[in-house]
């Protein structure tokens, strides 16, 4: 027995944009394909008409004429991101951020003279802490 194969068909009809919803599909061979995209533009065409499904052309005919095309896809699996991409999004998102901040911080307490004060702390807090994360993360080994 053949295993079921998985996949989602898009429906455009001719002259108009396709449909929204996508048909979703569980089937061994071309005469259950048919059957499902057939059950599927019943629902999108209710009037008591004869729909036919041609596979290999990738056609819906109803009464006989072509009303539309269809395409068949996999569904694409979501992975996780890498180590890589993880650890250039915490660079871009949190270092880089905290880097930044600190820099300003630390410009606007001692823009006229170097007083220490608040800002001027969480301004160099910001900065030793955005760079140690940039120390941290390419002190990794790889």
């Amino acid at each position: 027995m053949k295993a079921r194969i998985k996949r989602f068909a898009i429906v455009h009809p001719v002259g108009h944009r396709p449909f929204k919803d996508r048909a979703e599909l569980q089937y061994r061979d071309n005469r259950e394909l048919a059957e499902q995209l057939a059950r599927y533009c019943r629902s999108k065409w209710p009037m008591p008409q004869k729909i036919q499904v041609d596979v290999h052309a990738g056609h819906v005919l109803i009464n006989g004429e072509h009303r539309a095309n269809f395409s068949i896809h996999e569904h694409r699996g979501m992975r996780a991101p890498s180590e890589r991409v993880g650890r250039n999004r915490r660079r871009i998102f949190l270092y880089a951020p905290l880097l930044i901040l600190g820099a300003l911080m630390f410009l606007a307490a001692t823009a006229d003279f170097p007083i220490i004060n608040s800002a001027y702390l969480a301004g160099v807090t910001f900065l030793i802490a955005g760079a140690a994360g940039f120390v941290i993360e390419t002190g990794q080994p790889k």
